[in-house]
């Protein structure tokens, strides 16, 4: 089981994707990218969870399992976000 990235890392990784979706890189840099910082904002999410809770029984442990289970999907590509901000004289139709 892998731990959390260091912050040095996860600025880095965050920085590569925004830079990829600015630059337009191709969708599945980018696809790749968000997926690889969404991965880690859940790792993040769920060892600052645990760090907090008091010790898991066996049962509450399957549980978890099962719903993180639920909630995987087979692998397929995500579909490409557009840029969320239009700028230029072109893009604003003038």
């Amino acid at each position: 089981m892998r731990g959390t990235m260091s912050e040095r890392e996860f600025s880095s990784l965050t920085g590569k994707l925004a830079m990829a979706v600015r630059y337009e890189h191709h969708a599945e840099e980018v696809a790749e990218l968000r997926r690889q910082v969404e991965e880690e904002q859940v790792i993040r999410a769920v060892a600052k969870a645990v760090s907090t809770a008091p010790p898991l029984t066996a049962e509450q442990i399957d549980r978890i399992t099962a719903i993180l289970h639920a909630h995987s999907a087979p692998t397929r590509k995500p579909a490409a976000r557009k840029p969320t901000r239009k700028t230029g004289a072109k893009r604003n139709g003038k």
